[in-house]
């Protein structure tokens, strides 16, 4: 858990590399990033065969 959370959100995350690199709006980057984290969540929650 700690992991995704530090590849989403931690220093160097998606969040400054939408922002700085791609010249994404901070909303549609948050937008985003909290879209991607709850996949990520969800594949971490869900079983698999």
């Amino acid at each position: 858990m700690a992991d995704v959370t530090l590849y989403h959100y931690g220093p160097q995350n998606g969040f400054h590399f939408t922002v700085s690199v791609l010249g994404w709006t901070e909303e549609r980057a948050r937008d985003f990033l909290s879209a991607q984290f709850a996949h990520s969540l969800h594949e971490m929650a869900t079983p698999t065969a």
